[in-house]
């Protein structure tokens, strides 16, 4: 008998192509990723998504006055060359940490992908993972992640994309692939992606 243990399971909560979209927005850097998160993000996965539990993730700063030592070194400079005269315990960190964050997040899954929002509370829940540090994605083109935010809402959020095409074309960005999108009616079988 075989059985395969399935971690995070499969379920499609949205139509795949869609589910796409949503992980190369969230991914990429692009101009008003904020509107993503405030506008699209949280939305489709309070409405969608499976939520499973908490996250904590911590984040420690190195002091870049002591390069994270925690003493500090005075130098001079002469002809060119730097010469070590002092040492002293750094004022500006605690042992070389200038600061530590603690944030926690609340895990979701949508079409078998793991997705974190923050939140600035202690949930009183047990925590599933310590993630130490910042989360990093994959490389994605920062043009893509833009077009995949848009057409997310196109579908989603009508109105925040009559605003960014408002906002847009009055610096003359994406301003064509927008229009295509307001063309269109916003149910999925008529989106041509």
């Amino acid at each position: 008998m075989n059985t395969q243990l399935e971690l995070i399971p499969t379920v499609k909560h949205i139509p795949q192509w869609l589910a796409e979209h949503f992980n190369n927005a969230n991914t990429g850097n692009y101009r008003d990723k904020q509107l993503f998160y405030a506008e699209i993000k949280y939305p489709v996965l309070e409405k969608y998504a499976e939520k499973c539990g908490w996250d904590k993730q911590i984040i420690e700063r190195k002091c870049h006055s002591c390069s994270g030592t925690g003493v500090y070194k005075h130098y001079n400079y002469e002809f060119g060359q730097r010469y070590l005269i002092g040492e002293e315990k750094c004022w500006n960190c605690s042992k070389g940490i200038y600061s530590k964050n603690t944030f926690y997040l609340k895990r979701y899954i949508l079409n078998g992908v793991l997705y974190h929002i923050p939140q600035f509370n202690n949930p009183h829940e047990p925590i599933i993972n310590t993630i130490n540090g910042i989360i990093s994605h994959r490389e994605i083109a920062p043009e893509n992640a833009l077009k995949s935010f848009l057409v997310l809402s196109a579908v989603y959020n009508r109105q925040l994309l009559r605003d960014l095409a408002i906002m847009y074309t009055k610096k003359k960005y994406q301003t064509s692939f927008i229009q295509q999108l307001l063309s269109i009616n916003p149910r999925y079988e008529d989106l041509p992606f």
